[in-house]
């Protein structure tokens, strides 16, 4: 049920102590969750968005080996009202526990420091629907 209270935690922002169910269990039926299996696959997002036409989800990942982000769904949907942007975490000795959360600032995702082509210290911006980080 995480992607559903991830998503949740985006539609609905709680001024304090977001990671509070308690926030968003009065919001359930705000969306529809209807033909999707819990634990919720990456390969359910798109079933997703198109019970909920207003809304687009990409999701991200980690990699562990090079320490960023990868694209694991990225919505075709650039139009709609609401994006909301997941992080999936995964245990790799254990591909059945999967975690997702809301990215709330995908720029205070990434690490601040020396850009390599501007030589300017400062934070990284990221435009969405494509969180791709560019130089």
């Amino acid at each position: 049920m995480c992607v559903l209270w991830s998503i949740l935690a985006a539609l609905y922002p709680a001024a304090s102590n977001p990671s509070r169910l308690s926030h968003y269990v009065d919001h359930q039926s705000a969306v529809n969750m209807a033909g999707l299996d819990y634990p919720v696959s990456t390969k359910q997002i798109p079933h997703f968005e198109d019970n909920n036409p207003e809304i687009s989800v990409n999701v991200l990942t980690v990699d562990e080996d090079t320490k960023s982000f990868c694209v694991e769904y990225l919505s075709p949907h650039r139009s709609r009202t609401r994006h909301i942007n997941l992080l999936l975490l995964e245990d790799p000795s254990n591909p059945a526990k999967r975690h997702y959360t809301y990215i709330k600032n995908m720029s205070a995702s990434l690490p601040t420091g020396q850009n390599t082509i501007t030589r300017r210290t400062s934070a990284i911006r990221v435009c969405t629907p494509s969180p791709i980080r560019t130089h």
